[in-house]
């Protein structure tokens, strides 16, 4: 977003744009509560296609050339599926006769023209569940520690849900200068994590959010999460300006909601 105009908690209507860069990193990601957003511009590019190649591999391969292949490709995602009926659940295509339980269904997307399908980005990057009713963790850590955040995670996952089905799905993401971004300032490896239809695994995604808090997780916005305010101001080195900027905008907290005012008030 390169600017906005905005009807801020006052009735005042404020145009945010590259003059104002504090006001912009902040409305980049602001989940609503800097105003009602009127106007926005957005940068674009020219279209391009991608080239998509995906592949089984096992855990084993996954782990050993993890940092080459996020280094080489320039979108990296995976789901591990932790047993055999896994890739059903996101109708990931199997080769017949190869058992998928603690394999990874690997998404590689690069610029060019080699792969198994050359299309436009918007239509290769979507994922489409079949199970719609769950309930979902996305945490996101530095890309750095990823591999010993996703042998973390494994090793949880099998001990406290033996019998899980629902796939770790594992994607790569760049910095970014938002404020609120849950890649502001370093690469991403984003984690979602979720638990077995039908079945109560509350405690496991606290687990789960107990886990990846010590490597300093942040959160997706849009899911649910566990964060607290004074994680916030640990996790998020911007969090506080953020804050700074919404008061200015709306003393009153017009626009916040039970939820959004113990983190941000």
């Amino acid at each position: 977003m390169c600017s906005c105009r905005i009807v801020d908690g006052t009735g005042e209507v404020v145009v945010i744009d590259q003059s104002t860069p504090d006001l912009l990193a902040a409305a980049q990601v602001a989940i609503g509560m800097l105003g009602v957003m009127t106007e926005v511009e957005i940068e674009v590019v020219p279209s391009y296609r991608l080239a998509q190649t995906i592949e089984w591999w096992s855990f084993e391969r996954l782990m050993d050339e993890w940092d080459e292949r996020v280094a080489r490709h320039r979108h990296f995602s995976c789901f591990w599926c932790p047993a055999a009926e896994s890739a059903a659940m996101y109708g990931l295509e199997s080769p017949a006769g190869v058992k998928t339980a603690d394999m990874a269904w690997v998404k590689m997307l690069d610029e060019g023209a080699a792969g198994d399908v050359v299309d436009r980005g918007y239509r290769l990057y979507p994922i489409e569940s079949l199970e719609p009713n769950f309930h979902e963790l996305e945490y996101f850590v530095h890309l750095d520690r990823a591999r010993e955040v996703v042998l973390a995670i494994r090793e949880l996952m099998r001990a406290s849900q033996p019998d899980a089905v629902f796939p770790l799905e594992l994607r790569t993401v760049a910095a970014d200068s938002a404020y609120l971004s849950p890649q502001y300032g370093q690469p991403t490896l984003v984690l979602s994590v979720s638990g077995k239809p039908g079945t109560y695994y509350w405690p496991y995604l606290r687990d789960v959010d107990r886990l990846l808090g010590e490597y300093g997780a942040r959160v997706h916005w849009g899911k649910l999460h566990f964060l607290t305010a004074e994680q916030l101001l640990a996790r998020y080195p911007r969090a506080q300006a953020f804050i700074d900027v919404r008061r200015r905008l709306d003393p009153d907290g017009v626009y916040l909601n039970d939820h959004l005012r113990e983190l941000f008030a």
